[in-house]
């Protein structure tokens, strides 16, 4: 598994196991994943339509309603 594919499923398991809004850096620093990362994983987990968040300083994310079908990120095998 590809370490971007790790960090989003740690995100997605994350706000599923809590079922609120939650901040990213916190998630981030729960699941040993570093700060460079975390931005470029919840964007394109957004992109996707699995997440919203609101990419600022203080980034919040949650799962979307009824996410998008889930399907590999690419490079992920």
């Amino acid at each position: 598994m590809q370490r971007h594919s790790d960090y989003a499923l740690r995100i997605l398991v994350a706000l599923a196991a809590t079922g609120k809004r939650m901040p990213v850096d916190e998630i981030a620093s729960r699941n040993g994943i570093w700060r460079n990362h975390r931005a470029k994983v919840a964007q394109r987990l957004q992109r996707l339509g699995h997440i919203r968040a609101h990419l600022d300083r203080h980034t919040l994310a949650d799962l979307m309603p009824q996410p998008a079908r889930f399907r590999a990120m690419p490079g992920a095998e």
